[in-house]
C-alpha cells in the first residue's frame, strides 16, 4: 500500500496554489516530473480545452494525492523554471537547501 504525502505538504499547496497557479509552466513541470505523473495525469493536466490557469490548478490536485517524494519533486521542478516558488515551498515546509549549482536567479518565467 503507497503511502501519500505528507499533510502538511498537502495544506502548504493548496494555501499557495493561488500564488503557484498564477505563473506555472505546466508543461515544463510535467515534463520534467515524468517519474511522478503518469499518462493518464499528463492527458488530464494538460488537456487543451483547460486555461494554463485551470491545468496548473488541475496538476496541483493531481500533485496533493501522489506519494510522499511527490512533494520533493515538484519543488525541484520548480527550482528550474520558478525558483521563487521553490524557495517559498522550501522555506515553509522546513526542506533542507537548494543544491543545483546553477538555477534561474532572476525568478522569469521560461
Amino acid at each position: 500500500m503507497a503511502i501519500g504525502m505528507k499533510d502538511e505538504h498537502r495544506k502548504l499547496l493548496r494555501r499557495l496554489q493561488p500564488e503557484i497557479i498564477k505563473d506555472l509552466a505546466v508543461q515544463k513541470v510535467v515534463d520534467v516530473m515524468f517519474q511522478i505523473f503518469d499518462d493518464e495525469d499528463r492527458q488530464q493536466i494538460t488537456h487543451v480545452q483547460l486555461t494554463k490557469r485551470e491545468q496548473a490548478r488541475k496538476l496541483i490536485d493531481i500533485l496533493i494525492e501522489k506519494g510522499p517524494t511527490a512533494f520533493d519533486e515538484f519543488v525541484k521542478a520548480c527550482d528550474e523554471y520558478h525558483p521563487y516558488i521553490a524557495t517559498k515551498l522550501r522555506t515553509e515546509s522546513d526542506m533542507p537547501a537548494h543544491s543545483l549549482e546553477e538555477s534561474n536567479t532572476e525568478g522569469t518565467l521560461l
